[in-house]
């Protein structure tokens, strides 16, 4: 469908395109009589969402155009919210019906009035006047009671002032690309315009705050908990490690070991040096006793000197113990001392005494015994001083040993300790770093979550009205637009044969010529100059060549339904052909009206008729009209008699399965394939086959389809 069509389809039916539109200027026109005046009140909020600072955003610089979006997102769905409107319808009744008298501030003294009669008495109960906060309590108890009393249906009613979807109607949007949102709304009383506006600002800002601190409010308290536990399985570790430690008298487990193994091998190295000294002593004993000869069996057998040995041999080993006891070397100190004072007075007394028995002997070899003597004593004090460590060195080994057999279990058990003690620990530290971050992040909502009323809503003094001849032009524009949509939509889903080209798709037949809606025709000056060319233009198509040729062509005009045109044409048909001077005997059914003097009738019943026309008519052509072929019965042996047939069909109807079973079983039975005249057609499908058609027109018209169909220089003459 190109635009030249849609201009012709409304001058087609420009009737209805003038009539409808002017239908709908007039509805809305009358319908705007009785339009109330509305007021409007704006309110400007700031955010801080874009560029506001808080603590998180310290030291950084980077914006989230996403984030931010989100944001102002759920800011203005947190004011389009049911619960905020409800909120807000709530408080606006309570502020109304707390009211002693009206107020223009507040509302209308008309709106007031009608507000305290339509009041039931149970919402009367709870109006306490003067007392905001109680009637507003009494109010919220009220509403929530049940579904059914008279502040529930209010709110979910279509109350202009006080119910949720009124409230709904306010209209939320951002500043450009700032941190503020501005919130307007529209009502018919000013004062209650305002009002409606400054309470949805505070509901606003109290849910905001509520909704963002509670999302951290259950973090920060799962937090704290989870940090008491940790902290008591910390103390319990740690509970364990200090009863362990006293249980097992340690100290500092890795420096006592560290200590223990010190000593163990300091013990070793004296150990190994002590017996050196030991044998070496043994050694020199056994020489001097040699050289002493058998005044050694005088020595061993004298008790007083036996005595004094043993005496000093118990005193050394003593001595030596608890020197080897370096862990109580300073408390035995004192001891060690007395210890060493016998010792000394004892081997006082006993070379003294040795010195004595055998002042006047001498040796084996000669010598002076008293020096050897004194050699003799001294090798025989240290070698019982290295027995003696030894043997304190062997009892020092054995309790190494028995520490490091209660040491080495220990170990496993308190590293067990300390790896729990540092789960825990670390366990601790990581909840309490997540507590630190919850609370930071819960101050900072807290902060970022301050909006605040820049501009307070304004109490709006002059209202507005839409003009009511704006809103016929408007009524006018949308029935135009309307019915020029419904006509176009007609037009491209329309399922009649319509034109030349879709009757071949739809029909299967060869469209051998076009006639339009005659009474299209009837202004036109040159109407029969038309007629009488499409006529030849058929005749050119189907038959011209033979027409010449033979003498006796016989003309068959068919349609498969009443009222199709069928003996309009095959009468213009006659005529033109008589008026080329060409014999030619028109025969249509007696039940048709004869429309020419040349028309002559037959009963199509009787076959002899027929049969004595087509056998009679030797030297002129022949044009026979038949009765639909779908409500009457037809001569198939007749028909295939002819030389030519038309199948007859309006182009304003629908070609259906009755139509398509008929003329498919006719082709079958006559052995005669049929050629379309499409009868009836929009006279603009004529400009196909004839060009534009002759017709008186403005230069105005002129130059209207010009510019239409873009043909700016083909009609200039040359």
């Amino acid at each position: 469908m190109n635009f030249l069509t849609i201009i012709r389809l409304i001058i087609r039916y420009y009737k209805v395109l003038i009539i409808f539109p002017f239908i709908t200027a007039a509805l809305a026109f009358f319908m705007s009589r009785n339009q109330k005046t509305t007021f409007q009140s704006k309110a400007s909020i700031y955010t801080g969402i874009a560029s506001g600072y808080s603590i998180e955003s310290e030291g950084q610089s980077t914006y989230n155009n996403y984030k931010t979006n989100n944001a102002f997102d759920n800011l203005i769905n947190i004011i389009k919210s049911r619960e905020t409107s409800q909120e807000t319808a709530l408080e606006l009744l309570a502020t109304h019906l707390s009211m002693d008298n009206s107020n223009e501030l507040f509302i209308s003294s008309k709106n007031f009035s009608d507000l305290k009669n339509k009041i039931s008495a149970d919402v009367n109960k709870a109006i306490v006047v003067k007392n905001y906060d109680k009637t507003l309590e009494n109010l919220r108890k009220l509403y929530n009671s049940s579904d059914s009393n008279y502040v529930y249906n209010l709110l979910n009613s279509h109350n202009p002032y006080y119910s949720i979807d009124a409230i709904n109607n306010i209209v939320v949007k951002r500043v450009t690309t700032s941190d503020l949102i501005e919130i307007s709304y529209e009502s018919d009383d000013p004062g209650i315009c305002r009002l409606t506006l400054e309470i949805l600002s505070k509901v606003l800002i109290t849910n905001y705050r509520d909704i963002f601190q509670d999302q951290t409010m259950a973090v920060v308290k799962w937090f704290d908990e989870q940090v008491k536990l940790s902290a008591e399985r910390l103390k319990a570790a740690e509970d364990l490690l200090l009863a362990f430690n006293s249980d097992n008298n340690i100290i500092n487990y890795y420096e006592q070991t560290k200590f223990i193994a010190e000593q163990k091998e300091q013990l070793d190295k004296e150990y190994h040096t002590e017996r050196k000294e030991m044998m070496a002593s043994e050694a020199s004993k056994k020489k001097l006793e040699e050289k002493l000869g058998v005044k050694e069996i005088i020595f061993q057998t004298s008790d007083d000197i036996l005595k004094m040995r043993n005496q000093l041999t118990d005193i050394i080993n003593q001595i030596v113990l608890l020197e080897t006891d370096k862990e109580q070397a300073q408390k035995n100190d004192a001891k060690i001392k007395d210890l060493k004072s016998k010792s000394e007075s004892l081997k006082n007394k006993l070379a003294k005494d040795v010195a004595t028995l055998y002042n006047s002997q001498n040796s084996t070899e000669g010598l002076p015994i008293d020096r050897m003597l004194s050699e003799w004593l001294s090798k025989l004090m240290n070698y019982e001083e290295s027995l003696a460590k030894l043997k304190a060195f062997e009892q020092r080994k054995s309790e190494f040993f028995q520490k490091y057999k209660t040491f080495a279990p220990l170990g496993a058990t308190l590293k067990r300790i300390e790896r729990q003690i540092g789960v825990c620990e670390q366990e601790y530290l990581e909840r309490l770093r997540s507590l630190n971050l919850s609370k930071l992040r819960q101050q900072n909502i807290e902060l970022s979550s301050n909006i605040k009323v820049i501009d307070e809503p304004n109490f709006p003094n002059a209202g507005k009205t839409t003009s009511r001849k704006l809103l016929a032009i408007i009524g006018y524009i949308v029935g135009l637009i309307l019915v020029l949509t419904v006509i176009i939509l007609l037009e491209i889903f329309d399922t009649t044969v319509k034109s030349a080209e879709h009757a071949e798709i739809i029909i299967g037949l060869k469209v051998a010529g076009l006639f339009p809606n005659f009474k299209q025709l009837e202004k036109n000056p040159q109407k029969e100059t038309i007629i009488n060319r499409l006529i030849d233009i058929t005749i050119r198509n189907s038959f011209s060549k033979r027409l010449t040729e033979e003498s006796n062509l016989k003309i068959a005009f068919v349609s498969t339904r009443e009222e199709e045109g069928k003996h309009k044409l095959a009468t213009l048909f006659s005529d033109r052909m008589h008026q080329r001077n060409i014999k030619c005997t028109h025969f249509a059914p007696e039940s048709s009206k004869p429309m020419s003097e040349i028309t002559k009738q037959y009963k199509p019943e009787i076959l002899n008729e027929l049969n004595l026309i087509l056998s009679t008519s030797i030297d002129n052509h022949v044009i026979v009209e038949f009765p639909s072929l779908i409500m009457n019965d037809y001569p198939s042996e007749i028909i295939s008699k002819f030389d030519i047939v038309f199948l007859v069909c309006r182009s304003n109807r629908e070609w259906n399965k009755a139509d398509k079973k008929t003329i498919s079983k006719f082709i079958e039975t006559t052995n005669k394939k049929p050629e379309l005249i499409l009868n009836g057609v929009d006279i603009y499908q004529l400009e196909n086959i004839l060009g534009e058609l002759p017709r008186s027109r403005s230069k105005f018209r002129k130059l209207i389809k010009k510019i239409i169909t873009f043909d700016f220089f083909g009609s200039k003459k040359f």
